[in-house]
């Protein structure tokens, strides 16, 4: 399974680990590298609520710094509240609920400047163009990039997670994951990707619809700004939620 996603998202098959969904790698980080009571994790505010639920339950205090008001990340703002005991953070793009991306180099300049474990959680990178961070994984011993067939390949029932990373962090999620994936997972997982030109039909159906969608709802009264998205999803503003 890992030399097959290994071909299609071009990474070394020894820098992989497979987990159960994005989830199961949420936690072994924060397991893995933050002591409970102790330490904390950061992350963007709005962003995926996982990494909250995964904080709170290995009793992590999660900081969480909030977006500009475009929802772009202030970068400069999330290294300077990062303190000591600040082991990790978790960085969604396209980010979950915004839909846009994070720029290329101030995430990896970020990466660069931050002493802790940085996660790149990109759940919804097949709907977009930017190039991935995993590309990057042996420039920087803490980098993680997570990606899953729950989004873009509509499996997420069948629980498959990807996290790319040096050998040495997979060392240590594989001494302390629990045996969750099952012998399902990974040969649905298999026939999907022996499917990859269907799948990226979608992905382009999907691009199109939204570009679509997002034209026909600047028509709408009441639309008040419709925000970038590099997701399958957009972010609206309205006058009147109800």
């Amino acid at each position: 399974m890992k030399e097959k996603i290994a071909q299609f998202k071009q990474v070394d098959p020894q820098n992989i680990f497979l987990g159960n969904g994005s989830d199961e790698p949420i936690d072994l980080v924060i397991r893995a590298f933050c002591n409970p009571g102790v330490d904390e994790i950061i992350s963007p505010n709005p962003s995926y609520g996982m990494y909250k639920v995964s904080a709170d339950i290995n009793d992590v205090k999660l900081i969480q710094v909030p977006l500009r008001t475009d929802f772009t990340m202030d970068f400069d703002l999330m290294l300077a509240t990062a303190g000591p005991q600040t082991k990790g953070a978790f960085l969604c793009s396209p980010n979950n609920p915004s839909g846009n991306v994070l720029p290329l180099s101030e995430m990896k300049n970020f990466v660069a400047s931050f002493p802790g474990i940085v996660v790149i959680d990109e759940a919804y990178i097949d709907f977009s163009t930017q190039e991935s961070m995993k590309s990057f994984i042996n420039d920087y011993n803490n980098l993680i990039v997570m990606q899953t067939f729950s989004k873009a390949w509509g499996s997420a029932s069948i629980r498959m997670g990807m996290a790319f990373v040096n050998t040495e962090i997979i060392g240590i999620f594989n001494k302390i994951k629990h045996p969750t994936t099952s012998t399902i997972s990974p040969g649905t997982s298999h026939e999907m990707l022996d499917q990859m030109e269907a799948v990226q039909n979608k992905h382009n159906k999907s691009s199109v619809k939204r570009k679509r969608m997002a034209l026909e709802l600047t028509d709408l009264k009441g639309v008040l700004e419709i925000y970038p998205s590099e997701a399958n999803f957009l972010l609206v503003k309205v006058n009147d939620t109800k």
